[in-house]
Formats: structure tokens, sequence, C-alpha cells
């Protein structure tokens, strides 16, 4: 916010837990008394959204969804492969709501864990809001990993926590140098990422996968999912985009890959990072 100029930020923080709103309010005047933030202008509200007219929530330019929609709308079933309608019709109703009340050029991010049972909830939401997707995806149509039920769309970061949290996650199982999540960022405005709808142009969504003599990676967009492979004796400048590209990374090859297909990166072939 600061490198944008932006002296003070207003938000407004729905919880249902009130110690929750508590920390919050901590952290955020700790940030700004360290400079880490602008000022936060901050209303908390301790309010469960399933008893909440959405509408009776002030606009605003982005709207944050935290690990909320598995809390609000939870399965029956653990790891469940099929989501019934019962699930997804008023989860849709309730992403509407909240794209309802943005500002115009706003948006509404939504996080949640990056579970195959989560993920593949948040891709079926996906599905029905495609005209609103603004992020992660480079293509209107059904999502391709939602073919097989092993496959799930997340993100990945990397993330380093503080020391004495590190000790706290390591001590918990959990992962201190890596961030992993499912997210779709909506807008009303009809804004789509770079590279969507070119069929020749794919979104990391997998890898890269390191085995005897070639690396491997999964990439999404408008052609489909495409199985990428290069051997370690191929790789060169043409190629070089590729090798340090985390996941997510959007990348444009020079001729539309196959669905379902595999594609071989020889050196001819020119790879430019989106």
């Amino acid at each position: 916010a600061r490198s944008l100029g932006v002296s003070a930020l207003e938000v407004t923080a729905v919880e249902r837990d009130v110690r929750s709103l508590h920390i919050f309010r901590a952290l955020a005047e700790q940030a700004h008394e360290r400079g880490l933030a602008p000022e936060i202008r901050l209303d908390t509200r301790a309010l469960d959204l399933r008893r909440t007219r959405v509408a009776s929530l002030p606009k605003a330019d982005l709207i944050l969804l935290g690990l909320a929609l598995n809390e609000l709308f939870p399965s029956d079933v653990v790891d469940s492969a099929v989501d019934s309608e019962e699930r997804l019709d008023p989860a849709e109703r309730f992403l509407r709501q909240c794209l309802g009340r943005l500002l115009p050029g706003g948006r509404l991010i939504v996080i949640e864990p990056a579970l195959r049972s989560t993920s593949r909830f948040l891709q079926r939401l996906r599905g029905r809001l495609s005209d609103r997707v603004v992020a992660p995806c480079l293509r209107a149509g059904p999502c391709p990993l939602l073919r097989r039920e092993r496959d799930w769309c997340h993100a990945s970061m990397a993330f380093h926590l503080p020391t004495p949290l590190a000790e706290t996650a390591k001590a918990a199982g959990l992962r201190t140098g890596r961030l992993t999540y499912a997210y779709l960022t909506l807008a009303a405005d009809g804004t789509r990422l770079p590279g969507f709808g070119d069929e020749r142009a794919l979104r990391l969504v997998g890898g890269p996968v390191r085995s005897k003599g070639k690396t491997e990676w999964d990439g999404c967009g408008e052609a489909g999912l495409v199985r990428l492979r290069l051997l370690d004796r191929e790789r060169g400048p043409s190629n070089a985009t590729l090798h340090d590209a985390p996941r997510g990374a959007r990348i444009r090859l020079p001729h539309a890959p196959s669905d379902g297909g595999s594609l071989r990166l020889r050196p001819a072939l020119e790879i430019e990072r989106i």
C-alpha cells in the first residue's frame, strides 16, 4: 500500500470470534507502528456470515475471504470427490453477493486450504463463475484439473516464517518454507490475465518434476492440460525462462499444444514468459 502512495487503509474485519478480532487489531496497530503498513482505520464486526445479510456490509475496493468457504459451506463427507448442488448453490449465491459489494474496479479474492476436497470445491465454483474470474485461469472453459479425481488446482510460493513461528509450525508438522493454497480472484468488470484465451499460453500447474535426464511440468490454458518435457541435454537459451519458473508462472509457446498431450521442448522452441 505504501508503494502505491496509500496513506491510510479503511478495513472492515468480519469474524464471529471476538478474540480473533482483538488479535487482528493488535497486529494492525503494530504493523503501522513499525512502518510495515500505512495507518489502518479498522472497523471490527463480530458477525456470523451464515446469519448476516451481505448487502448490509459496506462496499469495498478489495474483499478477502480467507479460509472461509470451507467453514460456511462444510461437506458432510471427508475428502468428498463430488460436491452436491446443496453446497454449490448457496456458495455461488454468497460469492455473487460479495461481488455485488465491490466498488468499480474492485476485486474479490477467495483463499482456501490446498487440500483436494477444498480445492476441487473451489474449482467447481470457478466453473459457475467463469465470466467473473480474473485469476488464476487462462481459459473460460471447463477446468481440466477436474477430469481426474486425483488432481486439484492449487498455488505454491516460497514463504519463510519468523523463527518462533517456524518452531511452532515444525512442532505441529507443518511446512515452514513454502505456503500452499487454492485461490480465485473475481471481478465484475471482465478483467482477464494477460494470456487469457491465447491457445499458445499456459500456466504452470504442476512441477517441476525432475527425473533421470529430464524435467517435466504440467501446463493449463486455453488449449487444455499439457505435459511439458525438457531433456537436460536440450536446456538452453530458448527455454531458459522455464528453468526457474515457479508454479503459477505463465508462459507462451510458439504454437498451440494439444490437450492431454505431451510436448517435448526442443531447443528450436522459443518459450516466452508472460
